[in-house]
């Protein structure tokens, strides 16, 4: 090693990766103060229980069961650390998603440095990984907590691993398996680690035969890394089962085998050429039906690659191990088995690129050295590409500050894409802006017209501002289909109920109700509609499925204690008005109620004590009043006689 090598101690390998972390927190430090992001945040943080409630033993429980198609425990627990350490604010998740990248690329420079002995080679791979355009995705969007966090028990697993080939310790050992277990309970994608273990085993650990890679060692360091490859397995086939019981995969039922590898061999070709020059990216990439001649040129240059690789692994085994660890590590998310309706994603690429960062510098490298104006353009060539890098990924960035910039600019560049007009339909309603959002549903459903998303936002929108008559005429045919969304039935049985046709309203209650029986406001409005046509009795037992679902619902409460008291249910009914009262103290509607029911149980004084609660929360209520004046004249007027 030559003794300007500045990596030969570990005070100089320190140094060095402490200053990549330090560069890529500088970089990516405008992301502290982004927003979150409609688009999967709500699910990972914003509506998510086990998050917002913070740290503890019981949400550390919850974290190992399937949420939403997801068996990621150590991602949700340490998202709930982020809210129990810096609060529910989104720069807290930034700030920690920033760091684990930075982590993430000092660990890779470290490993590489120990597998190789290759200190500038391996800074290089780590600064460009770091600092790739592509790595916005991973690092800016706080769902993709599980990309940074996964990296740094990856990178470590392998720097283990590494120790465990020289030392031949049992703690080393322990400690690979260890690291490996909690990056796939990070993120599953991690089951082809154990294969790209084997790859070192070639290079650069030297523990293949170069000439006959499939010779007789092979088979020793296939049993050794057995207890690996049972961990990868059990994962992958628990992930694969979350995602089933969610229906996160009904994509592959829905899109034919052939289309999916036409994509997976498409797919595979584009991420190497947005790695090489990523112009164009987007947050959302619709899925769409490859040519024929395009699947099978991708196929061809994509096999040629690997026959080529494989060919120079005597001469340059560094260009065979990098090609396959970007293809092993690639498979998991290649789309063969299509989970979700992405036909690609830019966070795929945060670890399978590593191999293809390997392979380009130690090429470069190979290439210029021999000559000392090579070795000078080689360092010219490595500043210029990480400098480059920065300045990309700093703009690259920018557009994830918040949903309107990055839905906006994923329309710039594909006008049609569905997802980006939908969330951008729901950022202008939600601004108030109407006309711009019914816009955006009417172009997310011109592109997929069988879309129940977009059209149930522009109903619910139309029935919010009293339009219940166009919101049918929005729904249309959707909600008559066999295979209509609980979501779509209910939105139509409410414009239904709001048009004062409970009767029409119930048949599509129930078949919401039907396909999903925990449907909480499917059964509340199903209720109201027996309740509208004089059915008490069974709206009674929907409001008490809606209680049994949601015990904190205070206005389903509410609704049962009146239906009770007016069955003459009366010691139900105050039960229930008590608990309404309890969780919604501020409703003078609940306040009254329970006045009602006190005074029909012969209890005056509290019923005196309710209705002057109800008047004090809304002073010139007439109803309230006159159930006061009758509580002290004795002579009670008819409730619709005095109007609301």
């Amino acid at each position: 090693m030559s003794t300007g090598d500045p990596g030969r101690t570990p005070v100089g390998r320190a140094a060095l990766a402490g200053l990549l972390a330090a560069l890529v927190v500088a970089v990516f430090r405008p992301a502290n103060g982004f927003e979150f992001l409609r688009f999967d945040d709500p699910i990972y943080v914003t509506s998510n229980p086990l998050v917002q409630g913070g740290l503890s033993w019981s949400s550390i429980a919850d974290s190992f069961r399937p949420r939403d198609g997801n068996l990621v425990p150590l991602t949700w627990i340490s998202l709930a650390a982020d809210a129990s350490l810096r609060g529910t604010a989104a720069g807290g998740f930034h700030e920690t998603n920033v760091l684990l990248h930075a982590l993430a690329s000092a660990l890779l420079f470290l490993f590489l440095r120990s597998a190789t002995g290759a200190t500038g080679r391996s800074w290089v791979v780590a600064a460009l990984f770091a600092l790739h355009p592509q790595r916005a995705e991973s690092v800016a969007w706080i769902s993709e907590r599980k990309d940074v966090l996964s990296a740094v028990f990856a990178f470590a697993t392998m720097a283990a691993w590494t120790r465990w080939t020289r030392s031949r310790g049992s703690v080393d050992r322990v400690a690979a398996a260890t690291l490996l277990a909690a990056g796939l309970l990070a993120k599953p994608m991690l089951v082809t680690v154990p294969v790209v273990l084997l790859l070192l085993d070639f290079w650069p650990l030297g523990r293949l035969d170069p000439r006959r890679p499939l010779g007789p060692p092979l088979g020793a360091r296939l049993r050794e890394k057995l207890p690996l490859f049972a961990l990868s397995i059990a994962a992958g086939v628990a992930a694969i089962v979350a995602q089933r019981a969610r229906g996160a995969t009904r994509a592959s039922e829905l899109i034919p085998l052939g289309e999916r590898v036409a994509n997976a061999l498409h797919s595979a070709a584009w991420y190497v050429a947005k790695t090489a020059w990523p112009s164009g990216l987007s947050f959302f990439y619709p899925f769409e039906t490859i040519p024929a001649a395009t699947a099978l040129a991708c196929g061809a240059a994509l096999a040629v690659a690997t026959a080529l690789a494989v060919a120079s692994r005597d001469r340059r085994p560094w260009l065979a191990v990098g090609w396959l660890w970007y293809l092993a590590m690639l498979s998991p998310v290649a789309g063969v088995l299509q989970v979700g309706e992405q036909a690609r994603a830019d966070r795929y690429t945060y670890l399978p690129s590593v191999g293809l960062l390997i392979a380009a510098t130690w090429l470069a490298h190979d290439l210029l050295r021999s000559t000392v104006a090579g070795r000078r353009l080689a360092v010219v060539a490595a500043v210029a590409a990480v400098s480059a890098g920065a300045v990309s990924v700093r703009a690259e960035i920018e557009h994830w500050r918040n949903d309107r910039s990055l839905y906006s600019r994923a329309l710039q560049r594909d006008p049609g894409n569905h997802k980006a007009h939908y969330l951008l339909g729901l950022v202008d309603r939600d601004a108030g802006r109407d006309a711009e959002a019914i816009a955006h549903f009417e172009s997310a459903l011109r592109s997929r017209p069988g879309w129940a998303e977009p059209r149930l936002s522009w109903a619910n929108l139309l029935v919010r501002r009293g339009r219940a008559a166009d919101a049918l005429g929005v729904l249309a045919d959707a909600a008559g289909r066999a295979d209509a969304t609980p979501q779509l039935l209910n939105t139509q049985g409410i414009c239904l109920l709001a048009l004062g046709r409970p009767s029409d309203a119930e048949p599509f209650l129930r078949r919401a109700v039907n396909a999903d029986p925990d449907y909480a406001n499917a059964r509340f409005n199903l209720a109201d509609a027996l309740a509208a046509r004089g059915d008490l009795p069974a709206a009674v037992g929907e409001w008490q499925a809606v209680v049994r679902i949601d015990p904190q619902d205070a206005d389903a409460r509410l609704r049962l204690g009146i239906a009770l008291g007016e069955l003459g249910r009366g010691g139900e009914a105050t039960a229930s008005l008590l608990e309404a009262v309890k969780l919604a103290p501020g409703s003078p509607e609940a306040r009254y109620a329970l006045a009602t029911a006190l005074h029909r149980g012969g209890d005056s004084q509290g019923a005196r004590r309710e209705i002057e609660q109800a008047i004090r929360l809304r002073p010139n209520w007439r109803r309230a009043r006159g159930f006061r004046e009758g509580l002290e004249t004795g002579t009670f007027p008819a409730p619709e006689s005095l109007g609301d």
